[in-house]
């Protein structure tokens, strides 16, 4: 139960922080974004359980860098929210080379973290890796549905082929992470999948009205500011 309690403080946290982030402005939104991007790819590893079954801790993670993508697209434009993805995949490469290096180093006689270093950092060009390939993919596959579906629906069933779209990318996406970045270095695989899917299907359900909420409060802000 105490895990369960620690993510879900997580995700309040970090949609607080995303909301503070959007009211202080698009360069403060990408920051956050970019942060929890490389702060994912460093705690993918890290199992737990929630609600009998395995996961990671990166999930509370993966839910704020969406819900901070969305807020950029909302607010300021699907321009910047891409410039933003391709950003932090960027920050990413930096970080994987400068641990990489901090690796290399031979450490003295009296240095006693080197090992503690490679255990959490050794797997991270792999995990970029797959974190790269996966997301070309997806994105591709769903540029291509949204374009399928809008030529044979037009204009109707927005919500739907949303949803749909989404839905079906996001099990995509999970599924070809957990396995090309994951594989062998966690046990479970199966169970960190569904728990994963789980938590991006209700974040992408609930990401409409959870946006519209954002709004209304920063509206609020603006108001009480003036």
């Amino acid at each position: 139960m105490l895990n369960e309690i620690i993510f879900l403080f997580s995700i309040v946290f970090i949609a607080v922080s995303a909301i503070g982030a959007l009211y202080a402005g698009p360069v403060a939104l990408t920051a956050l974004v970019c942060l929890q991007v490389v702060l994912m790819n460093l705690f993918v590893t890290k199992q737990i359980l929630l609600c009998g079954m395995h996961a990671t801790t990166a999930d509370a993670l993966g839910i704020g860098a969406v819900l901070g993508i969305n807020l950029l697209r909302e607010y300021y434009g699907a321009s910047i929210a891409r410039r933003t993805v391709y950003l932090s995949f960027a920050i990413v490469i930096f970080y994987t080379i400068i641990t990489w290096l901090q690796l290399a180093y031979v450490p003295s006689a009296c240095d006693v973290q080197q090992q503690h270093f490679i255990a959490i950092l050794g797997h991270m060009p792999r995990i970029l890796a797959a974190s790269l390939f996966t997301y070309m993919l997806v994105e591709s596959l769903e540029y291509y549905l949204y374009d399928y579906f809008k030529r044979i629906y037009n204009t109707r069933f927005f919500i739907a082929r949303n949803y749909g779209v989404v839905l079906v990318t996001q099990l995509l996406d999970t599924i070809l992470f957990t396995f090309l970045g994951l594989y062998g270095l966690v046990d479970n695989l199966y169970e960190i999948i569904i728990v994963s899917y789980l938590i991006k299907a209700i974040t992408v359900i609930f990401m409409t009205p959870l946006l519209s909420a954002c709004k209304k409060l920063i509206e609020w802000f603006e108001y009480v500011k003036v």
